[in-house]
């Protein structure tokens, strides 16, 4: 049964309020898949760190104030750290037969008055199955680029075990400003929803361990107009997304998912 007891992180709880969409973005290029090193499978990190939700802190090289973020990994080796910001770092990692891992063509996509998009790559180690630090660089961009990470694995979430059948539902943001629908069709998730503004979206998720709070998935933007942060064309095409479900009081369930599509980030946290 997918139930969540105990007392929930209160920072965790927090945080989340403020989730909303972020589809807009400013130039640059994508973050990509890694590839396996010394003949392991990306498939493996769990032999590292397992998959799930990390309480995250962000520590910048530039001398700002550290950043409470989220990290989410797959057991894929798909991974996402996330702030409320609207900053995001993506891509999917290689693990290594001595726990640790690399990803190095990852994606650090932020907004600063428009979205902006940097290659870069990360590297990192477990300190346990549920404990990690890592670094994402980008030494090509101007000025330079260096987060310190450090994420603790959120147990009783991560662990639920969620199924393709209680994530099928409709789930909105405040005032349906985005709106997703998801219909269980065999091994995976059929998605469709739009925005406020006109944005049509469809796609597919996939649970790809079944005994972790994970899934993810491919999701097109299309007919997104053009808005002060980005373009049309910056705003629409595929992203790749990683999510969880959680549930909340009454049988009511939060759907959360971030993701990018190289060029701008997206971050839903809705109700159904």
């Amino acid at each position: 049964m997918f139930k969540l007891t105990g007392n929930i992180l209160p920072r965790f709880s927090l945080l989340f309020i403020t989730l909303s969409l972020a589809a807009c973005g400013g130039g640059g290029s994508s973050g990509g898949g890694g590839s396996s090193d010394d003949g392991n499978d990306p498939g493996a990190v769990a032999t590292a760190v397992k998959p799930g939700i990390f309480v995250t802190t962000i520590t910048p090289d530039s001398g700002d104030p550290d950043t409470e973020a989220f990290t989410l990994l797959s057991s894929s080796g798909e991974y996402a750290i996330f702030t409320t910001t609207q900053t995001g770092t993506f891509g999917t990692l290689t693990v290594r037969s001595d726990d640790t891992f690399s990803d190095d063509d990852g994606a650090y996509v932020f907004l600063d008055e428009k979205w902006m998009s940097i290659d870069g790559s990360l590297e990192g180690k477990s300190i346990s199955s549920e404990e990690f630090t890592a670094t994402f660089t980008a030494d090509t961009a101007e000025p330079s680029v260096g987060l310190d990470i450090a994420g603790i694995r959120f147990n009783e979430l991560s662990d639920l075990e969620v199924t393709l059948q209680e994530l099928s539902g409709i789930y909105s943001l405040p005032n349906n400003t985005f709106v997703v629908t998801i219909v269980a069709d065999g091994s995976e998730g059929r998605v469709t929803g739009s925005t406020n503004d006109e944005c049509s979206i469809d796609g597919s998720i996939t649970i790809p361990d079944p005994a972790y709070n994970i899934f993810e998935g491919s999701l097109t933007f299309d007919g997104c107009p053009g808005i002060e942060e980005a373009t049309s064309e910056q705003r629409n095409g595929n992203y790749q997304i990683i999510g969880y479900l959680r549930p909340l009081r009454d049988g009511a369930k939060k759907l959360v998912f971030t993701g990018t599509n190289g060029e701008v980030m997206s971050l839903f946290s809705g109700t159904n």
